[in-house]
């Protein structure tokens, strides 16, 4: 009978003993990696983007969205244009922090590009 008690006993600390090693949620396993951090989408970063431009939604058009990683950071790489500039934007795409952008006047560019084309023919 003692063995029976000795055997149970050891069950009941066993079975004891794994539940506190379960997983728990809210704290990682110790030597787990770290999850990963949630991304901003894309559509809030086109609206940081283009509220820094100072720009409605519908006053520009996108021409490249990019997710990419530089230097262990998630960036979103956005490019966009309106009938008077070019943007070229770099947004953190965790804290939605713009590191970078560019504003070129396309004036200066269609300026440039008229001054190539030949005159036209008279008719």
């Amino acid at each position: 009978m003692k063995k029976f008690h000795f055997a149970a006993a050891l069950l009941l600390t066993a079975a004891l003993l794994s539940s506190c090693n379960e997983k728990n949620p809210s704290q990682p396993a110790p030597g787990a990696s770290q999850s990963q951090p949630v991304l901003l989408e894309k559509t809030a970063v086109r609206t940081l983007a283009l509220a820094h431009a100072g720009l409605a939604e519908g006053e520009a058009t996108f021409t490249e969205e990019k997710l990419e990683a530089e230097n262990g950071q998630q960036i979103y790489d956005l490019e966009f244009f309106t009938n008077t500039a070019e943007y070229d934007y770099e947004v953190n795409a965790v804290t939605g922090e713009i590191l970078s952008y560019q504003k070129e006047i396309q004036s200066e560019m269609r300026q440039n590009s008229a001054a190539s084309q030949p005159p036209a023919s008279a008719p």
